[in-house]
């Protein structure tokens, strides 16, 4: 299943609709995204369902929070006092010292440290590759670019390059490193 990206309105100066139709500061989901702009559904309050198309300076992709990590190392000795009481010492996985929901985060808060010390982390966002204009999609142990599957061993491989003579459909070097990095990042 595709992960729906969602975007925050930031501008409604550049905008093609009426104000109503977009909010400053509310999020949206994308519906699919053009060269210039983005399309977005949007419900009113008569559940009736309008399209729109909207620059894309006036929005900013919503980045998903996973965690904290200390703005300078020599803080540590002070947030380990606020959620230890200094008896033990930070641990840093993947650049993340407190998770998203973890207890140091609520006791740095209450603190009124945790926008001081230490700055936000989050989730990367991962492009994902286009073969031949076709969204790559990863189901299972199965890659399929539309109505072509292929298993995913055949990316994990030394494999340069894949030709489907009936069709005439390639996967160039280049695109098959850009497939292996993405299957490395999800």
């Amino acid at each position: 299943m595709k992960k729906k990206r969602m975007f925050k309105c930031v501008n409604l100066k550049y905008t093609f609709h009426d104000d109503w139709a977009f909010e400053i500061g509310r999020n949206y989901e994308l519906e699919s995204e053009k060269k210039y702009s983005y399309e977005f559904k949007i419900t009113d309050e008569e559940d009736l369902t309008y399209t729109f198309l909207a620059p894309k300076e006036c929005f900013e992709e919503v980045k998903k929070l996973i965690g904290y990590k200390l703005v300078k190392p020599e803080y540590e000795s002070a947030v380990t006092h606020i959620i230890w009481g200094g008896h033990h010492e930070l641990n840093s996985m993947k650049g993340i010292h407190f998770h998203k929901g973890s207890i140091a985060i609520d006791l740095l808060e209450k603190a009124g440290v945790l926008d001081l010390w230490c700055e936000p982390v989050y989730q990367e966002t991962v492009k994902i590759p286009k073969i031949n204009g076709v969204e790559l999609e990863v189901k299972d142990d199965m890659i399929s670019f539309g109505e072509y599957s292929l298993p995913r061993e055949c990316f994990s491989t030394q494999i340069r390059y894949i030709c489907l003579e009936k069709d005439m459909f390639f996967i160039g070097v280049n695109e098959m490193n850009e497939i292996r990095e993405y299957l490395k990042k999800i």
